[in-house]
């Protein structure tokens, strides 16, 4: 409840309208529920940087599952650098498709991995992670490891086929058009717009 009371505030809401109501309208609406609300100044969200990791860590943790999920994580970078549309083509390059490196090497040639995705995640408030997911059996991980570490070197040797980048930057494209399909899509696109700026 303190938490709701600190941060569900006017001063730290963004409030976006897609409609065909009239702007008069929806501005009455609008003033009515938040004109009432105290003027005040958005409330301070202190974050410390995530510092610099200085050597390998590892968690492993066991349950009743029938494979081992198997996760390779990488800090990266801030939201405002421009690597961060580089991680993004990275991301589609190793894992997005049947002709996806990743997949086409461990998981369909060498059969070392039953699937395997990727991501890239940076937060507005601090540096992201690149994260490279298996599902396997336990007495591969290492192997993965090494076929992972090869084709990441590969990469930043620039020894990768142009082919490969333009498919994803076409798939990038296509995802991106596609994820603003409705109306709710394209309005939440501009709050998170303002919020990023």
């Amino acid at each position: 409840k303190d938490y709701y009371r600190r941060f569900y505030t006017a001063s730290n809401m963004i409030l976006v309208v897609g409609s065909p109501l009239p702007v008069d309208q929806v501005m009455e609406w609008v003033n009515d529920e938040f004109g009432r609300a105290p003027a005040e100044s958005p409330p301070y969200f202190p974050v410390t940087p995530e510092p610099v990791p200085f050597s390998v860590r590892k968690l492993e943790t066991q349950g009743e599952t029938s494979t081992t999920y198997y996760s390779i994580r990488f800090s990266t970078t801030d939201l405002m650098s421009s690597d961060l549309y580089a991680l993004d083509l990275i991301d589609f390059i190793l894992t997005n498709g049947e002709d996806s490196v990743l997949v086409k090497d461990i998981v369909d040639d060498k059969k070392l991995a039953y699937s395997v995705s990727s991501s890239s995640y940076t937060p507005t408030f601090s540096t992201g992670y690149f994260d490279i997911s298996f599902d396997l059996d336990r007495d591969q991980c290492d192997t993965v490891r090494a076929c992972v570490f090869d084709h990441l070197q590969r990469i930043a040797n620039g020894d990768i086929d142009d082919g490969m980048i333009a498919r994803a930057k076409k798939q990038k494209l296509a995802e991106d058009i596609f994820s603003i399909a409705t109306i709710e899509d394209r309005i939440s696109r501009i709050g998170m717009g303002y919020l990023y700026t």
